[in-house]
């Protein structure tokens, strides 16, 4: 395949050393080898608890391939790194997922960031086969763009010939799930297409009953989430994705959710929850689904609707009524603020 495999054995638990700080691990000068993927790959093949801990800051890991660990492949703990085009999860090819039989998953999270960790860039990397996550951004004023997740190398998903979407079943492809995001103020996605991060074939073979998990699991105050692509491939395919969309469970504060694409989820596009949910913004994004949502889970006492509101939203919010269309002429759409409404510069 025209690449060099490390590959970690024996019985300790750590083998790659720390980078301490202003480290280039650049893969891609490597001379000779393939130019459609990493041409460093490092196997931990399963008996390995962790692979890098970037500490002391403005690390640079770029073009590697990490697969088989038990925790983190990539842990930060400091400010000012940036971890580029890398494959997290994935086999040599890039067409396999690294667990082998597509139902043991990567263990720990391709990439995870300490709280405490700032201004860290995760750009153009590849995340598949994740049980906890495939992304945990901690930390402040972090920037996770233009990745990949639950995809192969190429950005699609492999769906079997009889199905029109990802069948959500046990044989399918078990991309994994999606990322976690906390603390304040991070950037997941931009205002551009291209930093827009792919969400596709998120899916993990459990129990019947159990919850698949988010595209994004968002917690904290002040996150930019804009731009993002979620259900379809990098190819503008249907892929789907097989549990919510946008999890706001955990009442993130202060938020701007803008320009976001979530097709065909299989429960709501957007959850809306928690007591201390406040000043959000929620505007130009596309949700599709071609059947009505799937209503009251047995896990949840809610309808898994478009945008879905959870038991823990305020009563007082609850009966809100948001701006009506009242007019369409062409592409102009208007409209005031609905009946009853308690807020009358909500419009259309």
């Amino acid at each position: 395949l025209g690449a060099w495999t490390i590959t970690l054995s024996g019985s300790t638990l750590y083998d790659l050393r720390e980078l301490n700080g202003q480290t280039f691990l650049d893969a891609t000068t490597q001379p000779g080898g393939r130019t459609d993927g990493p041409k460093i790959v490092i196997d931990g093949q399963g008996n390995k608890n962790n692979g890098l801990i970037l500490r002391n800051g403005n690390n640079t890991v770029r073009g590697l391939a990490m697969q088989r660990f038990k925790n983190s492949h990539i842990t930060v703990s400091s400010d000012g790194n940036t971890i580029w085009d890398c494959w997290f999860g994935l086999w040599y090819d890039g067409t396999t997922l690294s667990s082998g039989d597509d139902t043991v998953p990567e263990g720990g999270s391709g990439v995870a960031l300490a709280t405490g960790s700032d201004n860290n860039n995760i750009r153009d990397n590849v995340f598949a086969g994740f049980f906890e996550t495939a992304a945990a951004i901690r930390g402040n004023s972090n920037r996770f763009t233009g990745n990949r997740v639950g995809t192969r190398a190429d950005g699609t998903v492999p769906i079997p010939v009889q199905f029109d979407k990802h069948p959500c079943v046990s044989g399918a492809w078990t991309g994994g799930v999606g990322i976690t995001v906390a603390d304040d103020d991070n950037q997941i996605g931009g205002p551009t297409a291209a930093e827009g991060n792919v969400f596709a074939g998120l899916f993990l073979d459990v129990a019947p009953g159990t919850t698949q998990r988010p595209a994004m699991d968002v917690s904290g105050d002040g996150h930019l989430i804009q731009s993002n692509v979620i259900g379809l491939d990098a190819n503008g395919g249907l892929v789907g994705v097989c549990g919510r969309g946008l999890d706001f469970g955990n009442a993130p504060a202060g938020m701007q959710v803008l320009d976001n694409t979530i097709v065909e989820p299989s429960l709501s596009a957007i959850l809306m929850n928690g007591s201390t949910l406040n000043g959000n913004t929620l505007q130009g994004n596309l949700l599709w689904r071609d059947s009505p949502g799937p209503g009251e889970q047995e896990f949840n006492n809610f309808p898994e609707d478009a945008i879905a509101f959870g038991a823990w939203v305020p009563s007082a919010l609850k009966p809100f009524q948001p701006a009506q269309i009242t007019d369409v002429i062409g592409t102009a759409v208007t409209g005031t603020a609905g009946p009853g409404s308690p807020c009358p510069l909500c419009t259309v």
